[in-house]
């Protein structure tokens, strides 16, 4: 899809997923690959949502683990995925899971740490912005690509653009980014039918050709949520 803003608009396109951190857990399942290698599998409404694999010290039978997988779906049943570390650690459990359930947790933490996000960015036609009058700059240019490559400040600056359906136009200094003042930005959501937001972007020079970019990017939108609903 980024390809897809770019070689349209000419400009730098800015893609996120949704966080999947919004999503909730409906259930669990623990699988015995080998007598000290297992694979936990935390599921959602659309599918498995987080995969861990763990190679411990100690082993479990299949049965075993069917029963512990059993306690922590009725633990963790509509919670977000985001609380599951905490739950399963404010939870008492028996002394032969309790090591298991410490090694889910530690895995947890590592991959989705407390105010992080857990989405994909993906950013296309950088090397757009070198071919423009405008950002011949080479520390202007720079101060840019350092904003790109901040993934997180980035879609959290895009997202509190959003408001309503139609798209974020934001010119020059208008941007809370002091280093993108020289630039335009497009933004606008698309929608999963689980409700999860992910953002379409478009950033690049001030004169940037609005009639043109501006009814792309809302079809876009709306064609990607249109086709998440039918698969989902």
């Amino acid at each position: 899809m980024s390809e897809l803003l770019t070689s349209s608009s000419g400009y730098v396109s800015i893609v996120s997923s949704p966080d999947i951190k919004d999503d909730t857990v409906y259930n669990s399942q623990i699988l015995l690959l080998h007598p000290s290698r297992f694979l936990v599998l935390f599921i959602g409404s659309q599918g498995v949502l987080v995969e861990i694999l763990l190679d411990l010290p100690f082993s479990y039978t299949q049965e075993q683990l069917d029963a512990l997988s059993q306690q922590v779906s009725t633990l963790l049943e509509k919670k977000p995925l985001d609380k599951v570390s905490t739950l399963l650690g404010k939870q008492k459990w028996n002394a032969e899971y309790s090591p298991f359930i410490k090694a889910i947790q530690d895995q947890l933490d590592k991959q989705y740490k407390p105010n992080s996000a857990s989405y994909t960015v993906v950013l296309s036609g950088v090397s757009n912005l070198l071919r423009l009058p405008e950002f011949q700059n080479i520390q202007l240019t720079q101060k840019i690509l350092h904003i790109l490559e901040q993934h997180h400040y980035l879609v959290y600056t895009l997202s509190s653009y959003l408001s309503d359906e139609k798209p974020a136009i934001i010119i020059g200094k208008e941007n809370k980014m002091e280093a993108l003042n020289e630039c335009s930005i497009l933004a606008t959501s698309y929608q999963t039918q689980c409700n999860r937001y992910g953002i379409l972007g478009i950033l690049g020079p001030k004169r940037m050709s609005y009639r043109r970019v501006i009814p792309f990017i809302r079809e876009l939108s709306q064609l990607t949520t249109e086709v998440l609903h039918e698969e989902d």
